[in-house]
């Protein structure tokens, strides 16, 4: 049962770390590449393991046994009213805010993209290729750069 919840508390606070690392890939691309450096990732990595079976530590002492019951399937405490317990609950409860607000964020920064895609979209005048011949497709890889400089430059 202590590997069980070891990995388990490990997957809670790797989802929680996940959510942050897109956070700041899509809002912070420039200096994504500096925060999350091989050698701090792998430390990031090295932690969640640590704090997920650090968590699960308890659970090896006779006061904080959790026990799967097959027919609730469920986990149920032997003591209901140990220290753990609330651990237990603060480590399961804290990710899903975490992943909520990161989540938040990224989605309302695509919606600001799209919607200034879509405006520099209509305001792009006719560009001619080398021949000398209208484009009538806006190149998309472009306006995504255009967006980014232009975002970059408000803030």
């Amino acid at each position: 049962m202590f590997f069980y919840d070891g990995f388990w508390y490990t997957y809670i606070v790797q989802l929680g770390v996940m959510s942050v690392n897109r956070l700041i890939s899509i809002i912070f691309p420039m200096s994504f590449k500096h925060i999350f450096s091989k050698s701090r990732t792998l430390a990031i990595i090295g932690c969640d393991f640590l704090a997920g079976f650090l968590i699960a530590l308890p659970v090896l002492f006779s006061c904080c046994r959790m026990p799967y019951y097959f027919e609730y399937l469920a986990v149920i405490y032997e003591n209901p009213l140990t220290w753990h317990r609330y651990l237990d609950l603060t480590v399961s409860i804290v990710p899903c805010p975490v992943m909520l607000f990161a989540y938040s964020f990224i989605f309302m920064k695509i919606r600001r993209n799209n919607k200034s895609m879509a405006a520099i979209k209509l305001n792009v005048s006719v560009r001619r290729d080398s021949e000398g011949q209208a484009r009538n497709k806006v190149n998309t890889t472009e306006l995504r750069l255009l967006i980014q400089v232009s975002s970059y430059a408000k803030m």
